[in-house]
């Protein structure tokens, strides 16, 4: 491009001066606009080329905020499930103790009584184990109803 600009050259005549100096600046402003031309193109360009980039990293930037949210939920619904396993091993441990603690009471040596009945030992265990399971059921059903687990 540099090399189709070129410089006039005067003349050394008079009237051939004026006509001369006349085009050369009718040519060296077609030269200007013609390197405005050519530098507006290029900023045009730049500038799209720069628009385009700018849109794929706003799309980027969605993408991995969309991302960030579906791991958030995930993370979310993992530790749901380790909640219910706390409440249900919870619940376990209750029944375990009660029955512990009521094997305790009638494992001391103390007398009361009750042992020398024939068929206490026997009810009183039973009927701890049918009551200890109904408070567990109990618990999961509580559990069911109050939209904790919706297995």
């Amino acid at each position: 491009e540099r090399d189709s600009i070129r410089t006039p050259r005067r003349s050394s005549s008079g009237s051939s001066s004026s006509s001369s100096s006349r085009s050369s600046r009718s040519s060296n402003s077609s030269i200007a606009e013609a390197e405005t031309a050519v530098v507006e193109m290029l900023l045009e360009a730049y500038y799209m080329h720069l628009d385009n980039t700018y849109n794929k990293l706003q799309t980027l930037h969605e993408y991995v905020g969309d991302t960030e949210d579906l791991v958030n939920i995930q993370l979310d619904q993992h530790r749901n499930k380790l909640i219910f396993v706390d409440m249900v091993l919870t619940a376990l441990t209750a029944f375990l103790a009660t029955m512990s603690s009521i094997s305790g009471w009638f494992g001391m040596n103390l007398v009361s009584g009750l042992s020398a009945l024939p068929y206490t030992f026997k009810e009183v265990v039973i009927s701890s184990n049918v009551g200890g399971l109904l408070i567990l059921f109990g618990f999961f059903f509580w559990i069911y109803r109050s939209g904790l687990i919706s297995h």
